[in-house]
């Protein structure tokens, strides 16, 4: 199957046994990683964001639907996911 990369418009050749919710990751975009899914027009790609944990630095996945406000765990901590400049970010939430 080939499918176009939403990051560069490049075509990604995707192989024959990848699943829905498989991490394709694409070379032209600078290692940006995007999941297989599909909908009622087909199978199409979209981006995996990241957000940092402010404490150890683990790159955590932040989920499709998130929105600015939304919490995300990491070192036993609550962390507030924010969203500014094009980015996602994690910071300590205030208790």
């Amino acid at each position: 199957m080939r499918l176009e990369c939403p990051g560069c418009q490049g075509i990604k050749e995707i192989p024959d046994n990848t699943k829905i919710g498989n991490i394709i990751e694409c070379e032209l975009c600078a290692g940006m990683k995007f999941k297989l899914n599909s909908d009622s027009k087909g199978f199409k790609l979209i981006p995996i964001h990241y957000a940092s944990c402010p404490d150890c630095g683990k790159m955590l996945e932040v989920p499709t639907n998130s929105t600015a406000g939304d919490k995300l765990f990491c070192c036993g901590k609550q962390h507030k996911l924010t969203f500014e400049y094009g980015a996602w970010a994690l910071t300590e939430s205030k208790k």
